[in-house]
């Protein structure tokens, strides 16, 4: 997948003032990222899994290989739904080219819209991760997904 993506950012980093190869090397670069932090996730959620399984009750997993987790699982969240909302816009734009095909799409509102809808998601993910600070600084097991009780806005983790 990222020799995939990669092989669509060389070819549309030359035309990135144009809207659709600007489209698709966000799209391309978010899913690039997103690949990097679920390779991230997978070793430290398995790594957290098998901590877990061998803790006796009471005890809690250590806090650096959660907040590896929950972090990764939030950067990782936020390149997602950038990205559909990417694929979205492109959709939208390819409609409306269809109907219309001499319509220009305004390049400056579609990087508007992208970059709110980013800064939306990040500042989901930076509640998300107050809420696990505060969690563990009230002192609940939040380290340990078989007795977790918060509720994750962003990430839908429910208890």
């Amino acid at each position: 997948v990222l020799v995939l993506n990669l092989i669509v950012i060389i070819h549309y980093h030359k035309k990135y003032k144009k809207f659709v190869p600007c489209m698709y090397l966000f799209n391309a670069s978010l899913d690039s990222l997103m690949i990097i932090f679920m390779v991230v996730f997978v070793p430290v959620f398995l790594h957290l899994f098998n901590e877990i399984l061998s803790l006796e009750d009471g005890e809690k997993s250590s806090s650096s290989v959660t907040w590896g987790l929950v972090s990764s699982l939030v950067l990782e969240g936020i390149c997602h739904r950038v990205s559909i909302f990417v694929n979205i816009l492109l959709s939208v734009a390819r409609t409306v080219n269809t109907v219309s095909p001499f319509y220009q799409i305004n390049m400056k509102a579609a990087l508007f819209a992208v970059l709110l809808c980013f800064l939306f998601w990040v500042t989901v993910g930076s509640v998300d991760l107050w809420c696990y600070t505060q969690l563990e600084l009230l002192g609940r097991d939040s380290g340990s997904f078989k007795r977790f009780d918060g509720g994750f806005i962003g990430l839908g983790i429910k208890g």
